[in-house]
């Protein structure tokens, strides 16, 4: 009985040494949380907001509308300034530190701009009813860059996961309005007379390119300043005053270009930030 009393003894003591010691090796396994890192591959919709300075180098031909002889000529380049707000849809690809995609914006602003001539005594006015030296013939022009818009791709390589800094280029076009006054001398004194309308609207395509830095802000949300530069092609618009002696018409041709400023704000559709590389 002796025995068997100290071999349970002996088995208890050894238990409590091994089994406590077994207990702490098994550990509960530790579980880490996967390493959260920001994807910029995705569909993005966004707003902006700016300010754009641009000109318009106007060349002015006064031409008898008669018989098409050429009087005058002339050219004027002034500016086009004004703020400018908008919306841009894109898609972007990530491949590593490198990211491509596509981005379309339309602007509407508030640019204008205007410029006068004056064709010297006598050159385009030959009326007998006032002095030859107030034999003149004035016109203006005042130009609105009513609204534009851009298909560009862009090219940009990530400074930070959460940092891009990119180049962009593409195509563009905008609605340019123009009016203006005509004024001179009839045979029966002064006359003058507007111009303005539907032919005097034209939308015009050109291109357009630029650079910028986009951040992450909070999960899918991201913000951007970009500097962009926006031409148009070269457009016609015509005056007539045919009550002039000689009866006159005044061809503008005009070609716009524009530096845009501005910040914005975009969001990300996907399902949030990718998660491990």
């Amino acid at each position: 009985m002796r025995k068997i009393i100290g071999s349970i003894i002996s088995a208890l003591a050894f238990g409590g040494v091994i089994l406590p010691t077994m207990a702490a090796d098994l550990k509960a396994p530790i579980y880490k949380a996967p390493l959260e890192v920001w994807s910029w591959t995705g569909v993005y919709v966004g707003g902006n907001v700016g300010y754009s300075w641009g000109r318009s180098s106007t060349d002015t031909r006064v031409s008898n509308n008669g018989n098409g002889a050429s009087l005058f000529s002339t050219n004027s380049s002034y500016d086009l300034r004004g703020g400018e707000i908008g919306v841009q849809v894109g898609v972007n690809w990530q491949s590593g530190i490198w990211v491509g995609g596509f981005e379309t914006d339309v602007q509407g602003t508030g640019q204008r701009g205007s410029a006068s001539f004056t064709c010297p005594a006598g050159v385009c006015n030959t009326s007998a009813v006032v002095p030859a030296a107030s034999r003149l013939l004035t016109g203006s022009i005042s130009q609105k860059l009513a609204w534009f818009g851009t298909l560009r791709g862009r090219f940009g390589v990530t400074v930070t996961p959460t940092v891009l800094a990119y180049g962009t280029a593409g195509v563009a076009y905008g609605e340019v309005d123009s009016d203006g006054v005509l004024s001179g001398i009839s045979a029966a004194g002064p006359v003058s007379n507007p111009f303005s309308g539907s032919d005097s609207t034209t939308t015009k395509t050109g291109w357009a390119a630029g650079f910028g830095v986009e951040g992450r802000l909070a999960a899918n949300w991201t913000g951007k300043v970009e500097y962009l530069y926006v031409a148009l092609n070269s457009f016609s618009t015509t005056g007539l005053l045919l009550t002039n002696v000689p009866p006159i018409n005044v061809a503008y041709s005009s070609r716009v270009n524009d530096s845009i400023v501005r910040v914005g704000l975009n969001y990300k559709f996907d399902n949030g930030p990718l998660l491990g590389w």
